[in-house]
């Protein structure tokens, strides 16, 4: 799963949020599992169940941080627009 979604985003000339934030949510989503005890997938090893929450914690803050950037970029957008076209 990790390795499909760094290829892909690898070989894109422009990573966009739009096709980020897809990956990053199926990322999130597969973390979940393998550490749901109730799902099939669940991993037994306390130690790996570490690290997989550690990697969720960590991915749900990078997803917070790229949210973040979205209301600067369109304020940016505004801007440039009124100064050209109006």
């Amino acid at each position: 799963m990790f390795y499909d979604a760094t290829l892909y985003m690898s070989n894109s000339k422009f990573v966009t949020l739009s096709s980020s934030i897809p990956i990053y949510n199926s990322l999130l989503e597969h973390l979940e599992k393998l550490a749901d005890v109730n799902d099939k997938n669940y991993c037994n090893s306390s130690e790996v169940r570490i690290a997989i929450l550690k990697g969720y914690e960590n991915l749900k803050h990078t997803i917070r941080k790229q949210m973040i950037r979205i209301p600067m970029q369109l304020q940016l957008v505004i801007i440039f627009f009124q100064f050209f076209f109006v």
